[in-house]
């Protein structure tokens, strides 16, 4: 239970304070919707359409769980090495928050022309100190690396998500 107290009476003297209880806290989730593409804008942070409001002043521990894919050929005898990484900016100012995680690595050489998909999964964990709410944090991510040919990289929608919850006033 979160108990708000809150000084009511100003300066005055005798003071007054009104009090109020939540039986839960100030939590939450939200589920990116639809897929998003890397592959058109490489080596840019791209906005991946899933963003979390934290409504009111304190500190909150968030949970992003990232799924992403990259999928690519290689010519004869190269190969490639293609990452995708992603980070939590605040949605107003465009600052980094928190961690960048690398999301996954597509790494492959061969004497001859092969395709490959390959899915991976990342968290980024971190605290967020509220001073100003509400505060929307948004999730990027970039594809980065050399060689080869893209043929999608993308964050997947539905599968990716963050949870949130108050854990400090």
């Amino acid at each position: 239970m979160d108990i708000d107290v809150t000084d009511t009476g100003g300066e005055d003297c005798p003071d007054s304070w009104q009090i109020g209880a939540r039986l839960s806290p100030v939590s939450g989730e939200a589920t990116l919707t639809a897929t998003a593409d890397l592959a058109a804008s490489p080596s840019t942070y791209v906005p991946t359409g899933l963003t979390v409001t934290l409504p009111e002043p304190g500190r909150y521990q968030l949970h992003w769980n990232v799924l992403g894919q990259i999928c690519g050929s290689n010519p004869v005898n190269g190969g490639s090495n293609r990452w995708i990484q992603a980070r939590v900016v605040n949605a107003t100012t465009g600052s980094p928050l928190g961690p960048v995680r690398t999301v996954i690595q597509h790494q492959y050489a061969a004497s001859i022309a092969i395709q490959s998909c390959v899915d991976a999964t990342a968290p980024i964990d971190h605290q967020v100190t509220v001073t100003a709410a509400p505060l929307t944090l948004r999730l990027e991510a970039v594809l980065f690396g050399p060689g080869g040919t893209v043929t999608s990289a993308v964050i997947h929608g539905g599968q990716t998500a963050v949870t949130w919850a108050k854990i400090a006033d």
